[in-house]
């Protein structure tokens, strides 16, 4: 599906990785219409903070491949998240679902959800598959609309509480 703003596949190589995925930042105009924006991008990346000690940083990228969010230099994050991106693809062209690679200064994810992503930076020796399950967790939300949704257990209300505490 070729969404409107955006260059055709295979139109500008130089924009262009491996799986076809468009690098860069969008107007805010291409993204308005079609999936989450970067104000919805920015509540996401809030919440991964709140989920995650461990994180470093993290970009958001939409489907087309435009850079919705980062917690750092967008200019970074759009060339070395397509580049991640382009490198896992040359490998295996299938779409990519997850990818951990671990090094002596940290650990780097890249979590896909209906062609959305998320890239993150963590500690070193974080539990990869509780880090990597937060942020699938915070992309889906962002896909599917609930951005910066808190899902723990809400607040049963005042007259729960009373019941509880009389008990």
């Amino acid at each position: 599906m070729k969404i409107p703003g955006l260059p055709p596949l295979g139109e500008d190589p130089e924009t262009q990785s491996p799986g076809g995925m468009t690098l860069g930042r969008a107007p805010e105009t291409v993204l308005g219409d079609v999936g989450p924006g970067r104000a919805q991008a920015q509540l996401a990346l809030a919440r991964l903070r709140e989920l995650s000690v461990d994180l470093r940083d993290a970009a958001f990228f939409h489907a087309s491949g435009w850079l919705l969010a980062s917690s750092g230099d967008d200019e970074v994050w759009e060339r070395a998240g397509g580049d991640l991106i382009a490198a896992a693809e040359a490998v295996d062209p299938r779409e990519l679902s997850q990818l951990h690679v671990g090094g002596e200064a940290g650990e780097v994810f890249v979590v896909r959800y209906e062609g959305y992503a998320v890239i993150a930076t963590a500690e070193r020796f974080t539990l990869a598959s509780l880090f990597a399950s937060d942020l699938r967790a915070v992309l889906r939300d962002l896909v599917e609309g609930h951005a910066g949704l808190d899902r723990r257990a809400p607040d049963p209300g005042p007259d729960t509480r009373e019941e509880i505490a009389s008990g």
